[in-house]
């Protein structure tokens, strides 16, 4: 049921997914993670150009959505560095949609196009960033007890609702589980001992996690990111290589 390799458009254009991820939402917040992995430890210009022209051709806004999380982290958190990396990171997306929105005005006007969707009722924005606001409202209003221990798990996606609704992973937790569950979930991830990279990594790790959609249970999705913020000491090599690293 996954969209590996059907096509999905966007007006007259079609959504590239890179053939190996779920849908083109997922390929977005993978390339923002390379493109902020590439940032911090890297700084290959190719890459980095390979990366960011992938985002743009997924035409999928979580992506975009990880990339200001990491930009507004680094600012606040990374002190006279983190403020270069967001100003430089800032300038270099300011020109890439300047140049999109000259050169490519067909997939400029479909971003447009896209930014009202979050208040349109059955569009994907409206889905994944409204309703599972609306379904945690309704289920503590009817049973205000589900704030402590929930409905039960899996329960979440069998509601029946007078609206169509999609669940993101902290509504997800928080109403088949309650919230101290949720607390305790992302708990796990912040009190982990991280690297300095790690760390620059968290705050776009866990917005891909919590908010990126309902896929991000999807072993694919979870796994890759409780490696790079939790798991494991991600070190760059700096040693000789002896075959093994």
């Amino acid at each position: 049921g996954f969209n590996l390799q059907i096509p999905i458009g966007v007006g007259n254009l079609l959504k590239s997914n890179g053939f190996f991820m779920v849908e083109p939402s997922v390929f977005s917040q993978f390339m923002t993670i390379a493109m902020i992995v590439e940032i911090l430890a890297f700084r290959r210009a190719g890459f980095l150009a390979l990366f960011a022209g992938a985002l743009v051709l997924s035409m999928s806004g979580t992506g975009w959505i990880v990339l200001a999380s990491f930009v507004a982290t680094a600012a606040f958190s990374m002190g006279r560095r983190g403020a270069v990396i967001s100003a430089a990171t800032l300038v270099v997306l300011m020109a890439l949609i300047g140049a999109i929105s000259v050169l490519a005005p067909d997939i400029a006007a479909a971003f447009t196009g896209r930014l009202g969707e979050v208040f349109q009722q059955s569009t994907s924005g409206h889905m994944r960033f409204v309703t599972p606001f609306w379904l945690l409202d309704d289920v503590f209003a009817r049973d205000p007890g589900a704030w402590l221990l929930g409905i039960g798990g899996g329960v979440s996606e069998q509601l029946t609702m007078p609206y169509e609704y999609d669940v993101n992973t902290p509504v997800k937790i928080a109403v088949e589980y309650g919230l101290p569950a949720l607390a305790a979930y992302i708990a796990l991830f912040v009190a982990g001992t991280r690297t300095s990279l790690q760390k620059a990594l968290l705050v776009p790790g866990l917005v891909l996690l919590l908010f990126g959609g309902g896929y991000q249970q999807f072993a694919p999705g979870l796994f890759p990111v409780l490696l790079i913020i939790s798991v494991a000491l991600l070190k760059p090599d700096t040693g000789p290589h002896l075959g093994m690293t």
